[in-house]
């Protein structure tokens, strides 16, 4: 509880209610408050322990013990430094007593703690447990009572082997010296340590848990122990509680019948197994917060409510019971906070009397506060105790079950009470192994059948008598579950004590509804490695917290009001909110619980009570936990440390654990089919809270893994999340019970797959688990056998056509052994082109033969993908084989060839093929025409070159011809010409003009090269040239470095359309080279312009007037040009070049009234012209005909006269009336 002077200020009405902040924080709060409504410890002092060894984290070989009989309680460094056999505790008490010099001063002890802790008055005795090395026999308990003096409380013999005495504090270093005793330590004190809770382990509305076809819910055969302050059997919800015994020294009787007068253990079992009887109306539900009005008159304790909108829509009521007898007067109100202030929702109900009601009316969805304020002083730190009516939503998160809200895990398991705190929630050692030892003797029988201890509670140190009893008790087959404790990070120190730290019991720290580890959730350290798992624990952290306020809502006890003892109960079955650890622990009780009904489910209705199987559900409780990053930054204890819990993505922790636990994937590894081989098994994996706090946060199921063969464990991780791959040996470690990670496959980053390769070396059982590190989104597991496949194909591509198919050999070993899968099923499938068929059994050489025939394909290129899959052993692989669009073969052009005849090289036609796609077979001709005329053929599939030699031919000019053919339809053809020559030396003309106009104003340009063999230039040879039509530039000329020579002829008029110039080379210095090259000179034909008509029109005529000219030539310049004068001025109007085919124009619209000569010549460039005139006569325009205003006007007289005689004929119609 948060202690406030509240400055209010009114929003709905606009009146000013003040009042000034007067604490913000109440500290010095007890620090085991069992009302947990104040950020404070809830249930025990910091640990005492000073010694060095501790500190460190070692532990000395005196820790080490060898004994079979496991009864037997052994000291260590933790709990007994120096040695002695006494507890270190206990030695501090001792210390202190011997350090008062006198009886007297014995007598008069003045330290608060020795007066606390010794018994009498003369002698000082302390209640102490002995623990012995074998069972107690009436020897060793007869000489303690003589000898030294005890009283026998309670003896140990199935848990442990010991005595609970009162001792004189002066004979415990004698006893501790007996052979028997093996260690003395004193009587330690223990102190005590839902709605949204079942959810966020993923119990309520889990297709696995509660919702699976055949629910696990607990089973009524078989109970859970509440070792607390009792149970209310009165409450409906604890219907289900069969057994109570009280442990303690209050002396309630024993039976079916359980009390409870400090409503903690009723809490616990509620949470753990709670039937929600009580939550029978479907829209709210009734919450009683006690305690007691602060001493400061405007100040008020905060009450946390939340409100849940359902459609019911029910008001919110307030009804308030307080001690006004002494007078005065309070206030009751709700409040709400807003940024760092709090403000009045409705207003305020002032009263003296008793009850107080206050009908705050409809609330929306959020958190608020109740405000009880004192107005007197009468009404001063008086107690009270109200009861919020509060809306809030009845089916959670959509869920299918229809349980009401307040249901505990395993609702449908019993409860046995075991009372071992006393009505202030205050315990000792000796009451809590009197309950263990009776668990022990008493659990299996068919009356009780407890499978489940639960302990929300806490010593002030380690207890090794405790911890030897619990850890035997697992040994028995129960399992064990302890709170952590509430003391958070407490300096860097271990703050989790007896019975957390027994190595065999689950040990659980805390989380609020943000998945935050709480700021009170107790840390462990590298000698104290807990806690194992955290669970819900609810918070009421009003800072550094993204869940604040949210504690744990389950039933209250109907003995008493909450937090005030001696208050009679107001609010009968009715709920409370806590936190803690120690709500925390019931609910991984619970989930032990839903696992031992799954396993009673899986094994034939029965459980075994033995290690292994108590061991085996903390191992699985272990495994199915999903790790918790952040923590509440709320600094509760008073040590300046956040809770930091580091992200491991495996193992554990200090402040975690191995993580936060979740019921679904604790069943989903009690699934009794251990499938060793599967492809593509999908589960959602959601690691966000609020609305998403249900979906599976992790997924634990168990495999059979054979011996010496090789698996592939893989997860396809979908790339909204972040997702590790785990695989956990099938074994508990034999220390603790808790699990070990055999392989991990931990890539940080979304959308990152995991996979892990294992051989065994024997045949097990292994679980694998997939933890949603962040994000969420679909995953795919598989696991499978490595299967090798070899495929030969007889082609590399496919052309993508029906008429062509691909013939595979395919060949399946084991990836492990490498030996042939004979006789297997392949079942095969492609996703382009036929098969020959869809499943094939392996032959004796792990062999299937297919055949794959081909298709069209839309593109130049596409994959076909053949997959190959089977379900003995379970594998999928797949082969890829390319289909292409064919593509034409192509070949290269070689040059032609040119040899003298003299020559006795070898001159060969090498003819280059390009082609991606061809058959092996694919064939060529080569056809040579000539002198002599021959067939060649052959294959190019394998060289893709064909060379033919055309070596020592005899004089000529031969084609060779060469045809190819890809074996796909597509082909290419070539021609090389081969000259045998009388010489080695060969020219080339080139020329400006295709052929010369047989006109002396016309030259031609020859650009004559001279080659050796056709490649290398003749430079530097000196060429005799002639010509016997036309006339050169020169008869002689030396060839330049390129071989060439250039030539001007000047062409000459012919009498006939065609003749051709013989021009002659002649070079002695070139083996006596003469050739002669023939140009074409042609007769220049004359232009012909046509004779367009003479044009007359009338000036301003709208028509456009045009002389239009076109030209007929064979023969004529680029450049040929015309020119058109108007003849009668002399004057040129138009000039240009011209085209054959495209007339020349000459627009004459605009013309004047007169007579004009147009005269045009053209010329064709080579000499050639025409002309032709034209005649235009432009008229004046003509007047207006007179004539014309004769029948106008005769035809407007005809019109005057009719109108005035239809006037007169309607004056004389209006006449008549």
């Amino acid at each position: 509880m948060i202690l406030f002077n509240l400055k209010l200020t009114r929003i709905k009405k606009h009146k000013f209610v003040a009042y000034f902040i007067l604490f913000t924080l109440l500290l010095g709060v007890v620090p085991y408050s069992k009302s947990f409504k104040t950020p404070a410890n809830d249930n025990k002092g910091p640990l005492t322990i000073n010694d060095t060894t501790h500190s460190t984290g070692k532990i000395s070989n005196e820790d080490i013990h060898e004994n079979s009989d496991a009864r037997v309680v052994h000291g260590n460094s933790l709990i007994d430094a120096n040695g002695d056999k006494i507890g270190d505790s206990l030695n501090d008490l001792i210390n202190e007593y011997k350090s008062c010099n006198t009886n007297d001063d014995r007598d008069t002890i003045q330290a608060s703690h020795l007066k606390e802790t010794l018994l009498g008055s003369t002698s000082k005795k302390v209640e102490v447990i002995i623990d012995l090395n074998q069972e107690p026999t009436e020897d060793i308990i007869s000489s303690l009572v003589v000898n030294y003096g005890a009283e026998i409380i309670s003896v140990y013999t199935h848990v442990i082997y010991g005595i609970a005495a009162n001792i004189p504090i002066e004979n415990i270093e004698a006893i501790a010296d007996m052979y028997e005793v093996t260690l003395i330590e004193q009587n330690t004190k223990a102190h005590r340590h839902l709605d949204t809770g079942a959810i966020n382990i993923g119990a309520r509305g889990n297709q696995y848990v509660w919702d699976a076809p055949t629910e696990v819910k607990g089973n009524s055969s078989y109970s859970i122990a509440i070792l607390d302050t009792g149970i209310d059997t009165s409450h409906p919800d604890m219907e289900n509680v069969i057994y109570f015994h009280d442990f303690t020294d209050l002396g309630y009787a024993n039976g079916t019948t359980g009390v409870d007068f400090d409503h903690h253990g009723t809490h616990c079992a509620s949470i753990v197994a709670g039937t929600g009887s009580a939550d029978t109306n479907p829209y709210q539900i009734n919450q009683t917060f006690s305690y007691e009005f602060t001493d400061t008159i405007g100040a008020f304790y905060t009450h946390w409510f939340e409100i849940k909108e359902n459609s019911g829509d029910p008001n919110t009521v307030l009804n308030m019971t307080w001690d006004n007898s002494g007078g005065g007067s309070v206030n009751l109100s709700v409040v709400e906070k807003i940024g760092g202030s709090f403000y009045l929702v409705d207003a305020w109900v002032q009263s003296s009397s008793s009850p107080v009601i206050n009908n705050v009316g409809k609330l929306s969805a959020g958190w608020y506060s109740v405000a009880c304020i004192p107005d007197s002083e009468a009404a001063k730190t008086k107690n009270y105790s109200v009861q919020v009516t509060q809306e809030y939503n009845y089916t959670l998160n959509g869920e299918s079950s229809g349980d009401p809200v307040f249901v505990g895990v395993a609702p449908n398991s019993n409860l046995v009470g075991l009372k071992v705190l006393n009505n202030d929630g205050v315990g000792t050692s000796a009451w809590l192994i009197d309950a263990l030892d009776w668990i022990s003797e008493n659990g299996t029988k068919s009356l009780y059948n407890i499978t489940v201890v639960s302990m929300s509670l806490g010593f002030e140190e380690v207890v090794g008598s405790v911890d030897t009893a619990v850890n035997n008790l697992v040994d028995s087959g129960f399992v064990c579950v302890s709170s952590a404790g509430n003391d958070g990070t407490n300096y860097g120190d271990s703050s989790i004590l007896s019975p957390g730290t027994a190595k065999k019991c689950i040990t659980v720290g805390a989380v609020n509804d943000a998945f935050e580890i709480t700021y009170y959730s107790s840390n462990g350290n590298v000698t104290i490695q807990k806690p194992d798992v955290v669970a819900p624990g609810g918070t009421v952290a009003d800072s550094g917290s993204n869940s604040p306020y949210n504690q744990i809502i389950a039933a209250d006890s109907n003995n008493n009001e909450t937090e005030i003892k001696g208050m009679p109960d107001v609010s009968p079955d009715d709920y409370v909110g806590l936190q803690g650890t120690s709500m925390a622990a019931p609910f991984i009780a619970g989930i032990a619980q839903l696992a031992i009904d799954k396993m009673i489910q899986n094994e034939g209705k029965i459980w075994t009570w033995s290690q292994a199987n108590a061991m085996k559900i903390k191992q699985l409780i272990c495994m199915g936990t999903w790790e918790v990053e952040g923590g509440e930054t709320y600094d509760g204890d008073g040590d300046s440390t956040a809770q930091n819990p580091s992200l491991d993505r495996s193992g554990r922790d200090y402040v975690e654990g191995f993580g936060m636990a979740r019921a679904d994937a604790v069943i989903q590894s009690l699934n009794s089919t251990h499938s060793s081989q599967f492809i593509n098994k999908e589960f959602y994996l959601d690691r966000r809270n609020d609305t998403h706090a249900g979906d599976q946060k992790v997924v634990v199921y168990p495999t059979d893994l054979e011996a010496g063969i090789q698996y592939n464990i893989s997860v396809e991780v979908p790339a909204t999340g972040d997702f590790d791959l785990i695989l956990y040996n099938g074994d508990y470690n034999g220390t603790d019970g808790a699990c070990t990670v055999n392989a991990t496959s931990l890539t940080a980053g979304l959308g990152n797959n995991e996979s892990i390769l294992i051989t065994p070396t024997s045949a097990n059982t292994f679980y694998w688990s997939v933890r949603a590190v962040s994000g969420y989104g679909i995953c795919r597991v598989s696991i499978k056998r490595p299967v090798d496949l070899t495929v030969d194909s007889n082609v590399t591509k496919l052309i993508a056509s029906p008429n062509f198919d691909a013939r595979l050999n395919c060949t399946f070993k084991d990836g492990g052994t490498g030996l042939p899968l004979v006789g297997k099923i392949i079942d095969v499938n492609t996703n382009l082109g036929t098969l020959n068929t869809s499943a094939e059994t392996t032959d004796a050489n792990g062999r299937i033969f297919l055949k794959l025939s081909a298709e069209e394909i839309s593109g130049s290129s596409d994959i076909a993908t053949i997959t190959f899959s089977s379900t003995d052993p379970i594998f999928e692989n797949f082969f890829q084989i390319e289909f292409v669009e064919n593509d034409i073969p192509v070949l290269n052009e070689p040059g032609d060839i040119y040899y003298g005849e003299s020559n006795s090289s070898a001159f060969y036609i090498n003819w280059t093929i390009t082609d991606n796609n061809h058959t092996a077979d694919a064939n060529y001709t080569v056809t040579v025409t000539g002198d002599d005329s021959s067939v060649t053929t052959g294959e190019w599939g394998v060289s893709e070159r064909i060379d033919i030699d055309v070596s020592g031919l005899s004089l000529g000019t031969y084609y060779y011809t060469v045809e190819i053919e890809d074996g796909y339809g597509g082909e290419d053809t070539d021609m090389v010409n081969v000259t045998v020559a009388e010489f080695e030396y060969t020219l080339s003309v080139t020329t400006n003009v295709s052929y010369v106009v047989a006109s002396d104003e016309v030259d031609v340009l020859l650009n004559c090269t001279f080659l050796y063999r056709g490649t290398d230039p003749a430079n530097g040879a000196s060429i005799t040239i002639s010509t016997d039509l036309g006339t050169l530039n020169t008869s002689i000329a030396t060839t330049n470095a390129e071989g060439q020579i250039f030539l001007t002829v000047t062409g000459e008029t012919i009498t006939e359309p065609l003749i051709k110039a013989n021009i002659t080379f002649q070079a002695p210095s070139l083996d006596n080279l003469d050739i002669t090259y023939k140009l074409d000179f042609v007769q220049n034909d004359i232009p012909i312009l046509s004779n367009p008509l003479d044009i007359q029109f009338e000036e301003g005529i709208n028509t456009a007037q045009i002389i239009s000219w076109s030209i007929t030539d064979i023969y004529y310049v680029d450049a040929a040009n015309y020119t058109i004068i108007e003849v009668e001025s002399g004057t040129e109007v138009a000039n240009g070049t011209w085209t054959a085919g495209t007339p020349i124009t000459l627009d004459v619209s605009d013309l004047t009234p007169g007579l004009y000569n147009y005269s045009i010549r053209i010329e064709d460039g080579y000499g050639g012209f025409d002309t032709d005139s034209v005649q235009i006569l432009v008229t004046e325009p003509q007047g207006f005909n007179m004539i014309w205003l004769i029948p106008i006007g005769i035809l407007s007289l005809i019109a005057i006269i009719l109108i005035l005689r239809r006037r007169k004929n309607k004056a004389e119609v209006l006449s008549e009336y």
